[in-house]
């Protein structure tokens, strides 16, 4: 009898089929129990079992086939074109990115080198006084002491600050003074934020002090002050840059304290 095993081995998609055959051999016995005896008793030679050789066959051969049907997939991305949407995707946006980032970084280095070119602000200040009292915008000093209020007028055009790169810029009146005490000092008095090249033209006249404008060391006497204008550009990509808009044309002296007037704020 015949027994034909097949085994199959998958490699790159391709099918490669061995053909093994096992053969069996039978072995022709033809004694029985009473025959042995007979044999015992008589003269004859034993019978020697003996085997059927097996047919002359050649030695199979591995045989390779190609499967039409199983597309080959192991080595389709090295090789070939890519077939699904995800790689395509993934490829187009790995190249967008990319752009992206050197496009952002070329902008904000473009940007450390532009200096903006303007004319310089207007900054006049009028009716300096110096009160006693408690100033109410102070919420954290409930002491009475000495205050200083003042007007002043602006006029500025920071339109040529606004770029293609520019978010929006912050302005703000500072008042630089120093003492014995404290040599340097630097007190925002104004504020404002410009979000669009419209509102950058700024023309104030009469304006009071936004905030609350008070000595450290407790007194104004012998003191003078310069007013400044400075601006605050923040980009929407790359990093803040300060400056200076105009200033006084000359420091402001503090007057002495007015104890006869009350302190209305």
């Amino acid at each position: 009898m015949v027994w034909r095993e097949q085994t199959c081995w998958c490699v790159t998609g391709e099918v490669v089929v061995w053909e093994q055959v096992v053969y069996k051999f039978e072995f022709s016995v033809a004694v029985t129990c009473s025959s042995w005896i007979s044999l015992l008793s008589s003269s004859s030679p034993v019978p020697r079992i003996t085997r059927q050789p097996p047919t002359n066959q050649p030695t199979p051969k591995p045989t390779t086939t190609h499967n039409i049907h199983q597309p080959n997939t192991c080595c389709s991305f090295a090789k070939g074109p890519m077939h699904t949407i995800a790689q395509r995707i993934n490829a187009v946006s790995a190249v967008a990115t990319t752009t992206i980032i050197f496009l952002v970084a070329g902008i904000a280095l473009i940007g450390l080198f532009e200096k903006p070119v303007f004319e310089p602000a207007r900054v006049e200040i009028s009716d300096v006084e110096v009160l006693w009292g408690h100033d109410r915008r102070d919420h954290f000093d409930r002491r009475d002491r000495e205050w200083t209020n003042f007007r002043f007028a602006v006029e500025a055009d920071l339109r040529p600050i606004f770029r293609y790169n520019t978010k929006q810029i912050f302005v703000y009146l500072v008042a630089d003074y120093s003492t014995p005490e404290f040599p340097s000092n630097e007190v925002v008095l104004w504020d404002r934020i410009i979000r669009n090249p419209r509102d950058a033209k700024i023309n104030l006249s009469g304006a009071r002090n936004k905030y609350a404008f008070k000595h450290i060391g407790g007194s104004f006497k012998d003191v003078n002050a310069t007013y400044t204008l400075h601006y605050n550009l923040m980009p929407k990509v790359g990093a803040l840059t300060w400056g200076i808009a105009g200033q006084t044309k000359s420091s402001v002296p503090f007057p002495p304290v007015n104890y006869r007037k009350p302190l209305n704020r």
